[in-house]
């Protein structure tokens, strides 16, 4: 067949105008590619401001709609402010005037201490604020979760203590106060005579110099020290130190003495950075004693599976410690180790321990991590 010149151009005007309409389409496709990109990250990036705003960290890795997908994620209650009062069972304007006010308190505290007060004074005032509003205006004021995942309502029927105590004191400094990587504050909630106070705090200090000055019982207070077995004898008695077989053996001495206080003894543990603790031990009066846990006390938990592996904190996932060993525990875990090599059931011990866990996997969850794999 013979092709003439007119059919060739009419061929070659048929694919310019092809290529031109696919141009076309593709550009469109890609435009609204874009607009669906940069609505979608605006949406993440709103979901972003709201964990932020609620005290929570961002997951990189995941958008809101991806969190609501993940079982093992809680972030999505975060994924809108509608979605997170109603987890908190308020509304969004009842949530705004809760942060208003929260706002508002602190500027007030700030304004008190700009002023010329006594350093004393300004002290209590800071102690009063984080005592009264917390550090966070959504953080429980006694589980210190936030609040869409408090423990409250899980905690079990407090425990008791061994025989030879009679309380336990969880002395606590005011910058650690409602601080949701800390597990002091779940002692109260597991064990009976238990009391959570703030160092600071003028009618905290009351009571627990009254402690102190109690003749009722003796008061001893946990403080780290493993070499303290390799210590002399004049110097350990120097510096008021115990180890926790010498106090084993002058408990078990007493039990058979009548004339000993059957009430037992006070244990004390400091809740802080390892900086504000050893400054809140060095105002502890010279009678109170400090404990030791030894590494096998310590690690108690971790006797059953691997009696090899040296003690790590429940907590590492949730905060790091500056200063101290890596090694050294949590305050609930240290206190629990202490009353287990006192006399507490192993039984006992581990229910403590697993509040502890569920307290750092959910709170992982809520920010958007995967709980720790064992």
């Amino acid at each position: 067949m013979e092709v003439t010149s007119s059919t060739k151009i009419a061929t070659w005007e048929t694919v310019v105008l092809f290529l031109l309409v696919a141009h076309v389409t593709c550009f469109s496709n890609g435009k609204n590619f874009g607009r669906r990109c940069s609505r979608q990250h605006s949406g993440s990036t709103a979901a972003n401001r709201l964990k932020r705003r609620s005290g929570t960290n961002v997951d990189d890795s995941n958008n809101s709609n991806d969190n609501s997908n993940n079982c093992d994620s809680l972030s999505h209650w975060l994924s809108s402010p509608e979605r997170y009062a109603e987890r908190l069972g308020l509304t969004v304007e009842q949530v705004r005037m809760e942060k208003a006010a929260h706002r508002t308190a602190s500027q007030i505290l700030q304004e008190q201490l700009a002023t010329e007060l006594d350093g004393t004074v300004k002290h209590q005032l800071v102690c009063q604020h984080r005592f009264q509003y917390g550090k966070h205006p959504f953080v429980c004021h006694k589980c210190w979760s936030y609040r869409p995942i408090c423990l409250c309502s899980e905690v079990p029927k407090p425990l008791p203590l061994p025989e030879s105590i009679h309380q336990v004191i969880v002395w606590t400094h005011h910058r650690e106060w409602g601080s949701i990587s800390n597990s002091g504050s779940l002692l109260p909630l597991m064990l009976r005579d238990t009391q959570l106070l703030m160092k600071g705090l003028p009618q905290h200090d009351s009571i627990f110099q009254t402690i102190l000055d109690s003749e009722e019982s003796r008061t001893l207070v946990l403080w780290p020290d493993n070499d303290i077995s390799t210590m002399p004898t004049k110097q350990k008695r120097s510096t008021n130190r115990i180890s926790l077989e010498e106090l084993q053996d002058m408990l078990a001495a007493h039990k058979n003495d009548n004339t000993t206080n059957s009430r037992g003894l006070t244990l004390v543990t400091l809740e802080g950075t390892w900086r504000t603790a050893r400054r809140m031990a060095s105002k502890l009066p010279p009678h109170v004693l400090r404990v030791a846990l030894p590494p096998y006390v310590a690690s108690w938990h971790n006797a059953r599976n691997n009696p090899t592996k040296r003690p790590s904190s429940l907590l590492q996932p949730l905060r790091q410690q500056e200063g101290g060993s890596p090694d050294n525990l949590g305050t609930a875990e240290a206190v629990t180790a202490a009353l287990v090599g006192l006399g507490m059931s192993e039984c006992n011990g581990h229910k403590i321990l697993d509040l502890v866990q569920t307290k750092v996997d959910r709170t992982r969850r809520y920010q958007g991590k995967r709980t720790r794999l064992f």
